[in-house]
């Protein structure tokens, strides 16, 4: 988050040096900075982890877990518009310590663009795949989930062609070509170079 939200960004970059408060365009806790990382593109490897895709499906009745399904634009706000920075930290730490990393991901991956998220490892596990068929439904988040096996780690677990035949048997054809092609090659897509990573704040 203090990457990819300028606000928090802000508050690492104020307690930085003077050279790194330069780069950013720093002027001051309460003044937007003139350059963000906002074009900088990230993946969460192993989405999370499949321990964390478990406890979704236990927090049934949580209402930070269920703004995923309740608000499939956006889920979970992490930062409201115009709030004070001081005032994000309560529900940030709030989110942290008792909303599950799924829910919390793919929050992120709807609210910022450049955000990816890998399945790999948690194929592995069948428990699972209706989520994945359930996240696949979401047109953003369809577009940001790599595939991945974690080769040779899952191997404890499972052949990778027994992996690929149960990938197979629950996703269709066109969602295994936008995690397996479609997505990694827009994840790599564009590339930022040194020189355009820092973009103005707009």
């Amino acid at each position: 988050m203090c990457l990819v939200e300028e606000k928090l960004l802000r508050i690492m970059v104020e307690k930085a040096g003077d050279e790194i408060k330069e780069l950013f365009g720093f002027n001051g806790l309460n003044t937007p900075m003139t350059y963000d990382l906002s074009h900088l593109k990230l993946c969460f490897g192993h989405y999370g982890g499949d321990d964390e895709w478990e406890k979704y499906f236990e927090k049934d009745r949580d209402y930070l877990t269920s703004q995923v399904t309740r608000q499939p634009g956006k889920g979970i706000v992490f930062c409201k518009p115009g709030e004070a920075i001081d005032s994000s930290f309560g529900t940030l730490e709030q989110i942290w310590k008792t909303v599950d990393w799924y829910s919390i991901i793919s929050s992120m991956m709807l609210q910022y663009p450049n955000l990816y998220a890998d399945i790999s490892y948690i194929i592995h596990n069948d428990n699972i795949f209706p989520l994945l068929i359930a996240t696949m439904k979401n047109p953003v988040l369809r577009s940001r989930v790599l595939f991945g096996t974690d080769f040779y780690v899952v191997r404890n677990h499972k052949s990778d062609k027994e992996m690929l035949a149960d990938l197979e048997a629950a996703l269709s054809e066109d969602e295994l070509d936008m995690i397996g092609r479609i997505n990694p090659r827009q994840f790599l897509k564009d590339a930022p170079n040194e020189h355009v990573l820092l973009q103005p704040v707009i």
